[in-house]
């Protein structure tokens, strides 16, 4: 049987000086400072995972904290400004809190009975708990802090932060007005904001994002990544994952140091910017340009319209833009044996440049070209016209690496380096 043990403190305050020069008439109407505590002490809750916390139908700041062994504490302060003197004795019926342990069901329960809050009213529920619980948590409005806990987890505020540090389990985030921060995390996470920021730092596992209208932040993560935000942009710095898949709609995508099995990064806004990536990459831009640096493996970049710029790229290119430039600056590594180029514009200039000695098989065309001086090449080409298309191609054909260039209207440039 858990031991249940409550205290309620009235505690107001007011200047001695006032209160020896009022009269008892004006003390009855005289406004004061109320803090009402509820203390509950568990002192046998077990430190296995077998018990849950409920929270619910509350408006006010949870503040969560694990530590190890069995037994937990719940404070309950519940602050008032400006209450009258005369409502002093009553109110403690404003504390209306019902914690109960329901002992067949190995749950513990936190609820507000109060059928409105106060406009003066701060409400703030501290917990030591056990590590090892599993939470539930949805409450009305108010900012929710948890450090160290480890299990199941579905936590929500209707109007407030989410601040998370060292957890360990299945984890589900959700808040309607503010900012997710998680930090130190390692199972299965699933967060979103409507309205926030949502940032994720040093977390291991399967962790899925969602935002709208705020940014997502990631860094130093391991395992599998899924993000999207609406009206945002994306941050990606010092990753390792399986798959990493974002989606920013109305922002950018920037990624720094990133190595996964299939990366996929699409932006309907503002663009991507890659720096130092290895894995295959596929990047998908609607109305942003396209610019990446130092990446091996795999590269497919498609663009509807800006430019599309990439150098230092050890790895096969398959690269097409509706509307706009397209750079490449290859670099050769021996090692690499699926090197493969294709770059197609469909309405701008492309220039290819390729390290010297590479052994590349090189086709170039140019469709709807006026004049075979739309072909400039460091590298000699057999080029010839063929119907207001310009068509070049390597004088020794033995090369093994596939070039393929296609410019339609544009202007194609080959450089040696």
């Amino acid at each position: 049987m858990l031991l249940i043990k409550t205290l309620i403190f009235l505690l107001f305050c007011s200047s001695p000086s006032l209160i020896a020069k009022e009269n008892s008439e004006r003390n009855n109407y005289r406004k004061l400072n109320t803090k009402i505590r509820q203390v509950y002490r568990f002192n046998q809750l077990p430190d296995d995972g077998s018990h849950s916390l409920e929270i619910k139908n509350i408006i006010g700041d949870v503040i969560i904290k694990g530590s190890e062994g069995s037994g937990a504490k719940i404070n309950i302060i519940k602050y008032i400004s400006n209450l009258p003197s005369n409502e002093i004795e009553s109110a403690h019926k404003l504390a209306n809190y019902i914690v109960k342990h329901i002992e067949e069901e190995n749950v513990i329960q936190i609820t507000d009975l109060s059928e409105k809050s106060l406009s003066n009213e701060e409400n703030i529920l501290e917990l030591e708990l056990p590590v090892n619980l599993n939470l539930k948590i949805k409450i009305l409005g108010g900012d929710i802090k948890l450090n160290n806990i480890r299990g199941e987890s579905t936590i929500e505020t209707l109007g407030g932060y989410i601040h998370l540090e060292n957890y360990v389990g299945d984890l589900d985030l959700k808040t309607n007005g503010d900012n997710i921060e998680v930090r130190n995390f390692n199972g299965f996470l699933r967060s979103h904001s409507s309205g926030g920021n949502i940032n994720i730092d040093n977390a291991e596992g399967e962790l899925f994002s969602s935002t709208v209208g705020g940014n997502i932040y990631m860094k130093n993560l391991k395992g599998g990544i899924n993000s999207q935000t609406s009206g945002g942009s994306i941050n990606l710095i010092d990753i390792i994952a399986e798959k990493i898949n974002c989606r920013a709609s109305g922002g950018y995508i920037h990624s720094t140091n990133i190595s996964s099995k299939k990366t996929t990064l699409r932006s309907l806004g503002n663009g991507i910017n890659v720096i130092n990536a290895n894995g295959d990459i596929v990047l998908n831009s609607d109305g942003g340009s396209i610019n990446v640096r130092d990446t091996k493996g795999s590269l497919k970049c498609e663009a509807s319209s800006g430019n599309i710029e990439m150098s230092g790229i050890v790895s096969k290119v398959e690269c097409v833009n509706a509307s706009g430039d397209i750079q490449l600056e290859l670099v050769y590594d021996s090692s690499v044996k699926d090197y493969n180029i294709h770059l197609e514009a469909h309405a701008g200039d492309i220039i290819l440049d390729i390290p010297k000695g590479i052994p590349g098989n090189i086709t170039s065309k140019i469709y709807q070209a006026n004049s075979v001086k739309d072909l400039n090449s460091e590298i000699p080409l057999k080029i010839r016209l063929d119907n207001e298309k310009i068509i070049g191609t390597s004088i020794n054909d033995n090369g093994t690496i596939p070039i393929h260039i296609e410019a339609y209207n544009g202007i194609i440039t080959i450089k040696e380096t």
